[in-house]
């Protein structure tokens, strides 16, 4: 291959590779399918009586900078959600932090809410990942089994 044929191939390459990790929207209009689809991050609230949560997630991939989503806030029944393609080199994750009130006692929860590394933590649906916050904790949700198929892996730490 000559110089030029190897530049283009490499351009091409770096643009197909290009991960961008979104907010609340994504106002480019991007094809769902690619040779690296987006993957979908769920986070609904299922607390009840009204409470909001706030949901802060960052995003950090391998030599990249964290993508920091900011802090959202999240009625009850509300969802907060995000979409992103993973890292080329396969270390992508989105560690979470969720506040809560419940009563007169405040309530978080740290939790990785997708790790292209430590895929057992979740669920995975056609490049979807639910999760539900309830009074118990943070629910993996498996969407083809509904709440029923709802697995708890993390627990509210109470704030003194």
């Amino acid at each position: 291959m000559n110089a030029a044929a190897v530049t283009a191939a490499a351009l091409l390459l770096s643009t197909i590779l290009t991960t961008t990790a979104t907010g609340q929207a994504d106002d480019v209009a991007q094809p769902e399918w690619s040779l690296w689809p987006y993957k979908h991050v769920h986070i609904s609230n299922e607390l009840g009586s009204s409470v909001v949560m706030t949901v802060h997630c960052r995003g950090k991939r391998f030599l990249m900078k964290t993508k920091d989503l900011g802090v959202q806030y999240v009625g009850d029944g509300g969802e907060y959600t995000w979409r992103f393609r993973p890292g080329f080199f396969g270390v992508t994750k989105y560690p979470c932090h969720v506040t809560a009130v419940h009563g007169s006692q405040s309530v978080h929860v740290d939790f990785v809410s997708y790790s292209s590394r430590n895929r057992h933590s979740f669920v995975e649906h056609k490049n979807n990942v639910y999760w539900a916050v309830k009074r118990t904790g943070v629910y993996a949700r498996d969407v083809t089994k509904g709440a029923s198929g709802d697995v708890l892996k993390y627990v509210w730490v109470h704030d003194s």
